[in-house]
């Protein structure tokens, strides 16, 4: 999973430059995802951002899932949603079925629990690094691999994952990773994050 952070992008121009760079590089079978976030927005900018993103990333793609409700991603046009923590529902929700890829941040087995009650399909956990995105420590590769054996859903790693990092994690027992400094991060070389960490997840 990449996930294009608005904050983190610098704003829409630079967050919409990125889609544009990424869009074209991901592999049209399904096996990454793409995350948009712009959590720090009024709900006014995000439904404006998002309708910017959906003319950008328009025919046949990775699946896309918007960050917040499921509310959110349907009405913004997308059919893929990511909860974060405070926004994961406590059952499915109604419009579940409409929904073809649904993702949930979690930090621990609880939370992986609480996911699947809620329909989700995979869950990122976090953070395994230190994260390149904000201050913090990493957990570490033991605790990613005690969650993996006991997840009900597939577990995608973040937190300051690197293409050097993903085999590690994968080892412990990722189904996969989710990066964002990657290709939100100012300065980030998109093309060649992207292509090393797609063929690093193989």
């Amino acid at each position: 999973m990449l996930i294009l952070d608005h904050a983190v992008a610098g704003g829409d121009a630079a967050f919409l430059d990125r889609l544009e760079q990424v869009w074209p590089m991901l592999p049209r079978d399904g096996s990454v995802w793409l995350q948009l976030r712009a959590k720090r927005l009024s709900r006014e900018a995000r439904v404006a951002l998002l309708a910017a993103a959906r003319g950008v990333a328009r025919g046949e793609g990775a699946p896309i899932l918007v960050n917040g409700t499921s509310g959110d991603a349907l009405t913004a046009g997308f059919v893929g949603v990511h909860w974060p923590e405070a926004l994961r529902p406590t059952e499915p929700p109604p419009a579940l079925a409409r929904l073809r890829s649904i993702s949930a941040a979690v930090h621990d087995l609880d939370g992986a629990r609480a996911a699947a009650r809620a329909g989700a399909r995979v869950v990122t956990w976090s953070p395994v690094f230190a994260p390149r995105s904000k201050p913090g420590e990493g957990r570490g590769l033991d605790a990613l691999a005690a969650v993996c054996r006991q997840s009900p859903l597939p577990v995608l790693a973040l937190g300051g994952i690197t293409a050097e990092r993903v085999g590690a994690c994968l080892e412990a027992g990722a189904a996969g990773v989710a990066v964002l400094s990657a290709i939100s991060a100012p300065g980030a070389n998109v093309e060649a994050e992207v292509r090393r960490l797609v063929e690093a997840v193989g």
